[in-house]
């Protein structure tokens, strides 16, 4: 009776050890198929201001790429792409499409000869800030429309990770800073002649000047224009005397109409 418990248990044990080793030889090849991840980070910029961001393609163990297709869209309201290169791969091009509410950029890279292996650098993005409201946010959606070894079989599993931009905005702001963010050429047809200033509208002054004034706070911005409209020069003033810079909420207001 005991020889027989014995069995019994000498049994369960076998079986439990089986089972463990099974679990031990099934969890390297699942480990093996984890996704290879193409991604983009998030920045923060300033109105104007430009920053480079990698796209990457990774893996946490190796991985041969021979060829890859990635889309990235955007708000073209909040930014605009600048430049795309500096790719790892051997051959890269790419070209960006037309939109009103998003903006497509569409990348192709591959090699000519041996894959590269992961961890790779597909491409640097350059973005500009266009937006200049607080809050104003864009996410940087990708897509993979193909990613292949070298024998032209596509890669899986596969993922994104998105990214984003988000604009921060200063307290105050110089005249040169501003200047920047005049959308151009100003449409002078849209601002009439007045004898006195209009408390937060723009007024032409003379023939080559525009005159935006916040009564409340004294502050005025004066406009200097080209017969075509483009900005040749702007002033800053409170009370009448000079000063170098006005607080960012009154610019953001006499750019919105400025440009409504």
């Amino acid at each position: 009776m005991k020889n027989k418990k014995k069995e019994e248990i000498v049994k369960w044990v076998l079986v439990g050890l089986v089972a463990l080793s099974m679990l031990a030889v099934t969890a390297i090849p699942a480990y093996a198929q984890q996704n290879i991840t193409v991604s983009i980070g998030d920045i923060s910029l300033r109105p104007q201001e430009s920053a480079t961001i990698p796209i990457n393609i990774t893996k946490d163990v190796a991985q041969e790429v021979s060829g890859a297709r990635i889309d990235l869209t955007y708000d073209p309201s909040v930014v605009e792409v600048t430049a795309v290169g500096g790719s790892d791969f051997d051959i890269f091009f790419y070209d960006i499409s037309d939109g009103i509410v998003s903006i497509k950029v569409n990348m192709v890279g591959f090699q000519a000869g041996t894959s590269l292996t992961t961890p790779i650098k597909f491409a640097d993005v350059t973005i500009k800030a266009i937006g200049y409201h607080p809050g104003d946010f864009t996410d940087l959606n990708l897509e993979i429309v193909e990613l292949t070894m070298a024998t032209g079989s596509p890669i899986y599993p596969r993922e994104v990770s998105n990214g984003s931009v988000s604009i921060i905005t200063p307290e105050t702001i110089n005249e040169t800073e501003y200047r920047k963010m005049i959308p151009q050429p100003v449409d002078v047809d849209k601002i009439y002649y007045k004898f006195t200033a209009v408390d937060e509208e723009w007024a032409a002054k003379w023939a080559n000047e525009i005159l935006y004034v916040q009564v409340k706070t004294k502050y005025s911005i004066a406009m200097y224009l080209d017969r075509a409209g483009y900005v040749t020069s702007v002033d800053f003033e409170r009370w009448g005397f000079p000063t170098t810079e006005i607080p960012y909420d009154l610019a953001i207001r006499s750019l919105d109409k400025l440009d409504p």
